[in-house]
């Protein structure tokens, strides 16, 4: 377990001081194309599975730690349920005649770990959701300009069966511009035009 510990800090030190000497270089045309809109990302991944891909991020991200964690509980629980015998103390406590996790007590801190990593991906999804329902709720009681209106009513289709033309020219007029091109607008009296 040591050895598999030690090789997986040897890893990621090493994987640290990579990214420390090449970082990205942000100003390549490559790095710019690279970049989403957020409308784009939209289309392509739905909310649900961009959710989920957070919280399995999330859930795999916090395990190290929660696993870390659940040991040292486990360990300070032998201990204590041992009477608080020297042989059974916690990790920074332990001696050389210390008395290693059975089998089972292993498993059950893994399973301990594994319940606080997804309880972690739960809250933090809870967390997401609820401020993306507030910023929905500020979105909506936000007063709207008057272009902003215009341009949310210019982009509804609007259906041809409904305007029905009075003359030919009209007709013409409709079929050639569409719905728009049929309505006749007065001049004010004062206006130039």
């Amino acid at each position: 377990m040591k050895a598999l510990v030690s090789l997986f800090i040897l890893i990621l030190s090493a994987s640290l001081l990579h990214a420390q000497e090449n970082p990205p270089d942000s100003g390549s045309r490559a790095d710019r194309s690279k970049i989403i809109s957020q409308e784009e990302l939209d289309k392509e991944f739905p909310l649900w599975a961009r959710d989920l891909r957070r919280a399995e991020i999330v859930a795999f991200g916090s395990l190290p730690f929660t696993l870390f964690l659940s040991r040292i509980g486990v360990d300070a629980w032998r201990w204590g349920s041992n009477g608080w015998d020297s042989r059974y103390a916690a990790w920074p406590f332990k001696g050389t005649d210390a008395i290693e996790m059975s089998s089972k007590e292993a498993r059950v801190s893994i399973a301990i770990a594994c319940g606080a990593s997804v309880l972690i991906a739960v809250a933090d999804h809870m967390i997401v959701r609820n401020r993306r329902g507030k910023q929905v709720e500020r979105e909506m009681q936000r007063p709207r300009s008057r272009l902003e209106i215009e341009a949310a009513l210019d982009d509804s289709p609007v259906p041809n069966d409904d305007i029905a033309p009075e003359s030919e020219s009209d007709e013409t007029a409709s079929e050639s511009f569409g719905p728009a091109a049929a309505v006749e607008v007065p001049l004010e009296a004062g206006s130039n035009g």
